[in-house]
């Protein structure tokens, strides 16, 4: 996208003398630690130059403490799924007994029988447990690269736009001032120079509430990517967004991509199976406990007694039914999270391809028909302009038109990006977190008529 070049030479024109303001927020917050400890350290540096959204991914993949901590989380949960799979090894019980002058000294060395036998199953069940947390570490991973997109378009934009703002403010500023010497003059009402000062006002509105946007969407994107105080000053982002692919995207090819690639199903369908292994095991094991062990018995005076001993517990009344009928209904209740999963994504596939095309439209119509119009317009209004067909106010107003057009074709852009992030995100069954977040496009005042 071209910055539009009529603005800087209507205001060398018509003699403007304002400047924009220059909006600048300087960071000097120092790195926070708890004290008497030093700073963490960070990890992979800033690459030079403009921050590609390649590179802000491969940043948040190696940066990212919440990255980070999810690894390590999703290990202590696989290390403990595997022990608690892992059956008791043994058990030694000690008893003394006296009568009298007489000592007894009963001694024990048992194993769960149960947990020996079950074993195998008990293993392959956690094996398919740990299969289902690392497909959701996956899963989150995935999320949070696409949210580190998301994050990085909207920063563009924000960015993109604040500079145009600022051209708004320049031209408000030499209308505002042109206004003050006609008036000065006597060729201007004081109700027509009030009205034009109006605008420069409403424009520095403007221009604030597009600095804050551009500095919360650094910051969330700073965030994200886990950059430290001085790598997020020096972190630098392009001045525009890509441009628009020249065709959309083959829905089928993408329908075959999420059948292959979707995660959410997935996981619901391992959680379901890692169920369903466990009901059942949820036989006799549920009611009862087997330990089996050799003892040894000795007394003063008499012979060393010793033998085997199969100890027996019954562990349910009612012979584990409900705890069988609670798994039951809970392998139930995943087979039908797993089912609902599956509509859910194609659901939202179908719907996330169908917006991806409709903004893909809407973002071409601005480039190859509204702002080529306006375009025409301006340069028309020029002519006018210097036939003395029309005034400086209404050239002016036209250049504004005209750069409003561009924030316009801006946010289109955006939430083109933003959709099909959207649609890769239904592709991988990671949810559609960071498409779907709407932008606060609409600045604090909107200008759309003419302020003469």
């Amino acid at each position: 996208m071209i910055r539009p070049l009529y603005l800087a030479g209507l205001l060398a024109l018509l003699g403007g003398c304002a400047t924009a303001p220059s909006v600048q927020t300087d960071a000097t917050a120092s790195t926070l630690t708890t004290p008497g400890t030093a700073p963490p350290p960070e990890g992979a540096p800033l690459p030079s130059g403009e921050l590609t959204q390649d590179q802000a991914l491969a940043l948040a993949l190696a940066n990212s403490p919440t990255l980070a901590a999810a690894r390590a989380q999703a290990e202590a949960d696989r290390q403990d799924l595997l022990d608690q799979s892992r059956p008791a090894l043994l058990g030694f019980s000690l008893e003394r007994l006296r009568r009298g002058d007489d000592k007894e000294l009963n001694r024990t060395l048992s194993i769960n029988l149960l947990d020996w036998l079950t074993w195998p199953w008990r293993a392959q069940r956690a094996d398919a447990q740990v299969k289902a947390s690392e497909m959701a570490l996956s899963r989150q991973l995935l999320s949070h690269t696409q949210q580190v997109r998301s994050q990085w378009v909207r920063a563009v934009a924000a960015q993109q736009r604040l500079r145009y703002r600022e051209d708004l403010l320049a031209a408000a500023q030499a209308q505002a001032a042109l206004a003050q010497r006609l008036q000065q003059a006597g060729h201007l009402s004081s109700l027509e120079a009030q009205s034009q000062s109006l605008w420069q006002s409403e424009a520095e509105i403007d221009l604030l509430h597009a600095t804050q946007q551009a500095t919360q969407e650094r910051e969330a994107l700073v965030r994200l990517i886990g950059l430290r105080t001085e790598s997020a000053r020096r972190m630098e982002l392009p001045p525009q967004l890509p441009d628009l692919p020249a065709a959309q995207r083959d829905s089928a090819l993408l329908t075959q991509a999420a059948r292959e690639q979707g995660l959410d199903t997935q996981v619901a369908y391992t959680r379901w199976q890692a169920l369903s292994s466990r009901r059942q095991q949820l036989g006799w094991t549920s009611w009862l406990e087997l330990e089996a062990g050799i003892e040894r018995n000795s007394s003063r005076g008499e012979a060393t007694q010793h033998g085997g001993v199969l100890d027996i517990r019954l562990t349910r009344f009612d012979f584990g039914a409900a705890q069988r009928d609670a798994g039951s209904s809970a392998e139930r209740a995943a087979l039908l999270r797993w089912q609902q999963s599956v509509v859910d994504a194609e659901s939202t596939l179908r719907e996330q391809i169908a917006q991806e095309g409709i903004r893909w439209q809407q973002a071409r119509h601005h480039h190859l028909t509204l702002q080529p119009a306006r375009a025409r317009l301006l340069d028309e209004r020029l002519k006018h302009y210097n036939g003395m067909l029309t005034g400086p106010f209404e050239l002016i107003a036209e250049a504004r038109g005209q750069v409003e057009g561009v924030l316009s074709a801006i946010d289109a852009d955006e939430a083109y990006w933003l959709s099909r992030i959207a649609t890769d995100a239904a592709i991988q069954g990671v949810g559609a977190e960071g498409g779907r977040r709407e932008s606060s496009l609409t600045p604090a005042t909107s200008h759309t008529g003419s302020p003469a």
